[in-house]
């Protein structure tokens, strides 16, 4: 029996972008010809169009998968593209694994929303063009586009393999996102000038896969550490930040990226807004000797240090007295000065956690 696959010049560039029927055939018919003119198969009508059915088939099959695979680009990158490939239909179906989630929002959208009311093409614009920079960067470092909200993205990494360097691609990710949105505030005519964000990646157990309703499904990520990277991200104005992010994912910097890259200094432990579970939160920034604004010289990083420490212990005194000796521009420390502004000792039941208030993120209720 004779075995036909599509040839190579029609599924590639030699083949017209959308050709009808008879033009494919005809096409087809003169390659089958070809095919059989070498062969000891008996050719007649009968069988002539059996095997042009059989290539047609198989251009039309090809098509339609470098169609999926085109559209799949725009929200994975290549070596996702390529894992799926490998995996096949299993590799959407959803699973519980080790994920990293990276949630990236332009701060302070809504009063621009309410600012630029007489031209929302133009707002719509540089939006577009904010969120053109998340999705560049996250695809770059092999993340996975769960979501746009509005002004915001949510990422993960950690799909649909599991991989130990998760948490080190997501905050190489977020550290060139922040490094574009501080380049355009150079620029005075740059889309994205006066445009800031923030950003929250948490890493932990999550499914991942095929998730949504019936009627819409995509490709996602459910779990815990999605509301946490959120609370993350609303965390970086009060702190005076831009990138914040929890333990497991300041280990896995410290683990995968040199010094010179990356860095993350300890803020405090919290509980963000509607989570019961302590987080360690710590501001991550590029690397030592990479210009940062928020640069302590190392008497002064020891002292806040101490100063976090004192605040979980309890001995707020000592804390007043270690964070004023850090730079009043200093967000960190400002954000526990205010934690514990007002009292001389913790409240009866301090048990060294901070607990953001769900109904107004800028206040942080010390008891």
């Amino acid at each position: 029996m004779v075995e036909f696959t599509a040839p190579k010049s029609l599924t590639d560039g030699d083949a017209p972008a959308a050709p009808d029927d008879s033009a494919l055939a005809s096409r087809i018919v003169n390659l089958v010809l070809r095919s059989l003119r070498n062969s000891d198969e008996e050719l007649t009508e009968q069988r002539l169009a059996e095997v042009v059915a059989k290539y047609i088939g198989a251009v039309r099959q090809a098509r339609t998968l470098e169609q999926q695979q085109a559209e799949m680009r725009q929200f994975f990158s290549p070596k996702v593209v390529e894992a799926l490939a490998r995996s096949g239909p299993t590799a959407l179906e959803p699973r519980q694994g080790p994920v990293s989630v990276l949630f990236c929002d332009v701060r302070g959208f809504s009063r621009k929303v309410e600012e630029s009311s007489d031209d929302l093409h133009a707002l719509l614009a540089r939006v577009r063009e904010a969120l053109s920079v998340m999705t560049r960067n996250i695809l770059k470092h092999d993340g996975v586009i769960a979501d746009f909200q509005g002004d915001a993205a949510l990422a993960f990494w950690g799909w649909p393999h599991a991989s130990d360097d998760s948490p080190a691609l997501a905050c190489r990710a977020a550290l060139a996102i922040q490094k574009e949105f501080a380049a355009a505030q150079r620029d005075p005519f740059h889309e994205l000038r006066g445009f800031h964000v923030g950003i929250g990646i948490c890493h932990g157990e999550a499914i991942t896969g095929r998730i949504g309703s019936d009627e819409q499904i995509k490709v996602g990520v459910f779990g815990p550490i999605v509301n946490t990277a959120s609370r993350l991200q609303d965390l970086t104005k009060q702190v005076g930040v831009p990138i914040l992010v929890d333990g497991p994912t300041a280990d896995a910097v410290a683990d995968y990226l040199p010094p010179n890259v990356a860095t993350c200094r300890r803020v405090t432990r919290l509980r963000p807004a509607g989570i019961a579970t302590p987080v360690d939160v710590f501001a991550l920034s590029s690397g030592r000797g990479g210009g940062r604004s928020d640069s302590l010289t190392f008497v002064q990083e020891q002292a806040y240090e101490l100063a976090s420490e004192a605040v979980e212990s309890g001995h707020w005194t000592k804390a007043r007295r270690l964070l004023s000796k850090l730079p009043a521009k200093y967000g960190p420390a400002n954000f526990l000065r205010r934690a514990i502004h007002g009292g001389q000792r913790p409240p009866a039941d301090w048990d060294g956690v901070l607990t953001m208030d769900r109904k107004d993120l800028a206040a942080v209720l010390a008891g």
